[in-house]
């Protein structure tokens, strides 16, 4: 829905994100039947529909297995790299590998 109203990403793009996501029998499936994995999934590609100059994630691979948290977070560095933005990420539990400018550990 969201992006039906910003048309910042074309159709193709998306079913690619669901695809390398490993949820794309999830396409048009109701987020409140899917897991909390794959509603994290959803979230993220969600953010991504839009433009952006920073993009603030809490917790975001908290219920995904090492694999799938890699490739969510390959894929939003990529997006904030194409849109210039910045990435902050906030982690209690699970630690997403990325290449980040600054670590604060409160």
């Amino acid at each position: 829905i969201k992006n039906n109203l910003t048309h910042f990403k074309s159709h193709e793009e998306i079913v690619h994100w669901f695809e390398k996501l490993g949820i794309i029998e999830q396409l048009h499936a109701k987020v409140g039947r899917m897991s909390f994995g794959q509603q994290q999934r959803v979230a993220m590609i969600r953010a991504l529909v839009q433009p952006f100059d920073f993009i603030l994630l809490d917790e975001p691979i908290s219920h995904l297995d090492d694999t799938n948290g890699q490739v969510m977070g390959d894929m939003m560095m990529a997006e904030a790299q194409r849109q210039g933005a910045g990435v902050i990420v906030t982690s209690i539990g699970k630690h997403m590998a990325l290449e980040y400018e600054h670590v604060f550990h409160l």
